[in-house]
């Protein structure tokens, strides 16, 4: 059977595609430029008359015609051009082979109903017609023969060459249009004689071997006019270079995956470097542990054959596809969209062209070398990375567990002693950078372990310097003066861009520092001055709108901040900054703080000081720490972020670390002395203090609680007095004696005003409409049940009230204990009402913090080393909900094996039922169990505490500061334990469920007559009136007992 083969090729493609997409530019000179290489892609019919052809530089092309129209490319258009015009090929018969974005072949061997010749002369119409370009068809029995034909008297060409004529066609035609024979292989023909394609075909293929080697059969076949290569269906889009790789163990380590990533690259194009092409479009496709998949791709502006110019786009592609915070399987490179590789030739002009001249230059002789010698003849850095560590970094799984872990005691502290600077033996090192856990998953160490710390290296002073907050300053304080040691309280904060220490100095200072710290919202009732909250003017628009967007308390914390925050609130704080931007704000309070390397810069003389960051104990503690990181930024393990530090030691150094340190520094150890000798302040354990409490009618507080006492004794007694729970009566005298007792005590200890408060309170309660129960020891008071806070009779019941009220435990600073339910629904009314009642300045909600559990400890771990969320819960849904019972034994640590008889931690949880299957003696649960172990009990964010409300007289940023919660309540950056020590008052106002219910069965039965009284418990029936008639009853109801 015949053969009828279409070869069609469109003329000038890139430049009659704008052409025919705008209509301005037809007959015109157009050409398509490289925006990045300046030279010419592409040239229309009429740009050619003046000389232009490709590769031509654009600036001789404007020479030629300055008339010359020259377009950016745009690849979109051309591809969609090309699908256009091969669609219509695709009418007419499937067997259609694309070879390139602007030509292919057809095979109309087995139309029979119209002539293959017919066929395309239609199909080159039709495009002329709808797409309004011109193509080349060269109609023959052969791929060979319809090329040839095609581009032998381009443009608009329509050549046929019928079966049986192909030697007559091929012979008298020059060398150089036989496929693959190229510029140096044409000279080399013509050199021997052979200028056409006859010569060729007369030669015998053994002589031709000398001339073009392995090829000479082949092309003395093709010069015989024979061909015989079939048609093979694909398009364009399909052509592709693949390459994937799988991971031995599954990987977290985003170095080594980058750097299989750009090994790929490098044999890929090498490939398509080969065959003399360029690509735009790159894909990476990840796999995950769990074989869940997910890819991104990206097309580059203009084709490309060097992997250099793609590494960067393979860093991010591999960002952009690894949405998961999950282990990789395998990974994958694709390269799609493949053109001519003319794009890779470059403008020799410019520095930037030459430079792209030389990478290519130096990538073919590299793609030569290797294919010679073996790939490690030559390597680039990432060749380097994969030889040095073949496989992934894994994570220390041998947490040292002499280490500090939470849950278990601490170095014992010294005993107390007065704080002592100048008299010390110990060496004169004061770190003056620590961070505590309250820095929020990005430091290990709690406020005791800083001072265990500073013990150990017999440290005089030491600073806690937290991110943004004051969580732990209490802690922190309260351990230091068990140790003897000088607490330095201090913030970090990050101010236009650049680190700010402050440190406290004076009592002035610390309330200054609360009120920065404050997340105060506009009050534009306060009078102006330093002390009021910001206006809407002073407060920053970025703070606000993180607020009212929900951001959580620990990013807010971290958040930059301006000047103006600062201005007027310095007075009292020490200052270190690296720069001097902010030392107008701290007249003969600033110092300059060292570089990261502690080495001054040329010509700077100027004193530093010099304060390390530290963010954990011990170096073995650096995984500890990349894991908290890790878990803040929702990173993998071993993935970069910008707010990851990974490379940096970060531990509490010994004085001769510090002293290696700071050897160009000869005035930092007087500095750090001269810093601590100046933040003398020290946070004071408070005595309770109460809102200001005016009584309506002018008394004072004591004589106003004496009144309303007295008038409750009479409403609740009477003069009948009451009996007790044996039934022996207490008369009028007795009862007054003792609410005379208890009032005593108060008043010994200054209480009047909480018991005001709290009485206030309920009084708005009852005007509302909220009822409320009140629990705990109050309800042992007499003076609360005058007073109404609570409705059991301490005397029927038989109730101690010195359980409630002494004065010993009154006389150190341990509040009575009231606390009052409401229903659940209406208890955020209370709280509010109390916080508008007292005003942002002296009332707040009570701060907490969440803390790390054992099962979510271990999922987190889990997480940052790769296990899929799945995975994570159907696993640790089985641990224990603490493992503080369960102790890391020396075994875990690097090194021989200990003698110690005690398993391992994992192998101790496998000794309970539900953890018997468990794989936790394997990789990476092994790891995770024992971090997870040293992570619980961290705290993880702040929060709000669920029922605690404090109000005190002085102004609460004076004591605190505050932090909005997610209701928009200020909360004190203090918890319970923390607030009673400043002396903050706290009220528990809790939420009740129960009483909502009764409340609501009430009124129910209410609507249906009956009234409910459950102070006598009694019910009272009422005339029914049904809303619509309705045949009465003939039965009445029986009554309710």
């Amino acid at each position: 059977m015949e053969r009828w083969i279409v070869h069609l090729d469109a003329d000038a493609f890139f430049a009659s595609v704008e052409q025919a997409a705008d209509a301005r530019l037809r007959g015109r000179p157009v050409a398509v430029g490289g925006q990045r290489r300046g030279i010419i892609a592409s040239a229309s019919y009429e740009a050619r008359r003046y000389g232009i052809h490709t590769p031509m530089p654009t600036t001789l092309a404007r020479r030629l015609c300055p008339s010359l129209i020259v377009l950016p490319p745009d690849f979109e258009k051309y591809e969609r051009f090309s699908r256009w015009m091969f669609s219509y090929a695709y009418d007419f018969t499937p067997e259609v082979e694309q070879t390139s974005i602007d030509e292919g072949y057809l095979d109309l061997t087995a139309q029979r109903r119209c002539p293959a010749v017919e066929i395309a002369d239609r199909l080159r119409r039709i495009i002329r017609d709808t797409l309004k370009l011109t193509v080349s068809e060269g109609i023959g029995s052969s791929k060979l023969v319809s090329q040839i034909a095609a581009k032998l008297h381009k443009p608009a060409a329509f050549h046929t060459v019928p079966p049986g004529r192909e030697t007559l066609f091929l012979h008298p035609l020059p060398v150089h249009w036989l496929p693959g024979v190229g510029p140096g292989t044409a000279a080399r023909l013509r050199a021997a004689g052979l200028r056409l394609i006859r010569d060729v075909a007369l030669t015998p293929p053994d002589q031709l071997t000398c001339l073009v080697g392995a090829a000479a059969l082949e092309l003395h076949r093709f010069a015989r006019g024979c061909d015989d290569r079939p048609i093979i269906p694909h398009s364009l889009p399909q052509q592709s270079y693949q390459q994937q790789h799988t991971f031995e163990r599954d990987c977290t380590d985003e170095p080594h995956v980058r750097a299989i990533l750009r090994q790929m690259a490098d044999t890929l194009f090498a490939r398509v470097r080969s065959e003399n092409r360029s690509v735009r479009t790159l894909t990476v496709k990840v796999t995950y542990h769990d074989m869940e998949e997910d890819l991104a791709s990206e097309s580059l502006e203009e084709p490309t054959a060097l992997e250099t110019d793609v590494y960067g786009r393979l860093d991010s592609l591999l960002q952009r596809a690894w949405r998961r915070r999950v282990a990789l399987r395998r990974i994958s490179l694709k390269l799609t969209r493949i053109h001519d590789g003319i794009w890779s030739l470059p403008l020799p002009l410019t520095p930037d062209a030459e430079r792209q001249t030389a990478q290519a230059r130096l990538a073919r002789a590299m793609d030569a070398l290797r294919q010679q010698l073996g790939r490690q003849v030559l390597m680039r850095g990432h060749d380097l990375h994969l030889r040095i560590q073949p496989h992934p970094h894994e994570p220390a799984a041998r947490p040292d567990p002499a280490l500090p872990t939470r849950g278990h005691p601490t170095p014992a502290p010294a005993i107390p002693q007065p704080f002592l600077l100048l008299n010390r033996s110990a060496p004169p090192y004061i770190p003056l950078r620590v961070r505590s856990c309250y820095s929020f998953l990005d430091a290990t160490l709690a406020p005791k372990d800083i001072v265990a710390l500073a013990q150990q290296y017999d440290c005089p002073a030491v600073a806690m310097v937290d991110i943004g907050n004051l969580h732990g300053a209490v802690a922190f304080t309260e351990a230091a003066r068990e140790a003897g040691i000088q607490p330095v309280l201090g913030v970090e904060l990050t101010v236009e861009g650049a680190p700010l220490i402050l440190y406290v100095e004076s009592a002035r200072g610390y309330a200054n520092l609360c009120r920065i710290l404050s997340e105060d919202l506009p009050d534009p009732t306060a009078p102006p001055g330093p002390d009021r909250p910001p206006t809407p003017d002073d407060t920053t628009e970025e703070l606000q709108q993180e607020i009212l967007a929900g951001t959580s308390v620990a990013s807010r914390q971290r958040r930059n901040r301006s000047r103006r925050e600062l201005e007027g609130r310095t007075e009292g704080l020490i200052a270190v900054a690296p720069d001097r931007r902010c030392a107008d704000l701290f007249p003969g309070r600033f110092y300059l703080a060292a570089a990261g390397s502690a080495h001054p810069a040329p010509g700077d003389s100027e004193p530093r000081v010099l304060c390390p960051p530290v963010h954990y104990g011990t170096p073995e503690e650096q995984e500890l720490h990349l894991i908290l990181q890790s878990i803040r930024t929702r990173t993998l393990l071993r993935q970069t972020h910008p707010e990851k530090h990974a490379a940096r030691r970060l531990h509490f150094r010994t004085p001769t670390e510090m002293d290696a340190l700071g050897r160009s520094l000869p005035h930092w150890r007087a500095l750090g002395r001269e810093i601590a000798e100046r933040c003398r302040f020290v946070l004071p354990r408070g005595r309770p203090q109460f809102p200001s409490y005016i009584p309506p009618d002018g008394s004072t507080p004591g004589a106003f609680l004496r009144q309303l006492v007295q008038t409750g004794l009479h409403e609740r007694y009477g003069r009948r007095g009451a009996r007790t729970p044996e039934g022996k009566r207490v008369t009028w005298p007795e009862l007054q004696a003792r609410v005379e007792e208890e009032l005593q005590v108060i008043a010994a200890v200054g209480y009047e005003e909480y018991f005001l408060v709290v009485w206030d309170l309920l009084q708005q309660c009852r005007a509302r409409g909220i009822e409320w129960i009140t629990r705990g020891s109050a309800a042992d008071s007499l003076v609360c049940y005058c007073l109404g806070i609570s409705n059991v009779c301490p005397i029927r019941f038989g109730l101690y009230f010195r359980r409630f009220l002494n004065l010993e435990r009154m006389q150190m600073h341990k509040l009575p204990d009231i606390d009052v339910d409401f229903p659940h629904d209406r208890k955020d009314e209370v709280v509010t009402w109390l916080l508008t009642r007292y005003g942002p300045r002296h009332a707040a909600v009570v701060g907490g913090f969440s803390t790390f559990r054992a099962r979510a400890a271990v999922a987190e771990v889990a997480k940052v080393l790769g296990v899929a969320e799945e995975t994570v819960r159907r696993i640790t849904e089985r641990l224990p909900w603490t493992l503080s019972g369960f102790h890391p034994t020396t075994e875990d640590t690097p090194g021989p094996t200990s003698s110690n008889s005690t398993p391992p931690l994992e192998e101790q949880l496998r000794t309970l039922p539900e953890c018997r299957d468990l794989p936790l003696t394997e990789e990476p649960w092994r790891t995770a169990v024992r971090w997870g172990a040293r992570l619980e009990g961290l705290p993880r964010h702040p929060k709000m505490h669920p029922c605690g409300v404090v109000l005190s007289r002085q102004p609460m940023d004076e004591l605190t500061p505050t932090f909005r919660s997610a209701k928009g309540w200020p909360t004190t950056h203090f918890d319970m334990d923390a607030v009673e020590t400043v002396g903050l008052v706290k009220l528990d106002i809790l939420a009740q469920a129960g009483l909502s219910v009764m409340r609501d069965v009430r009124q129910s039965l209410a609507a249906r007559g009956l009234e409910v009284d459950l102070q006598r418990f009694t019910v009272r029936r009422r005339p029914f009136q049904p809303t619509r008639p309705h045949p009465p009853s003939s039965t009445p109801p029986p009554p309710l007992s």
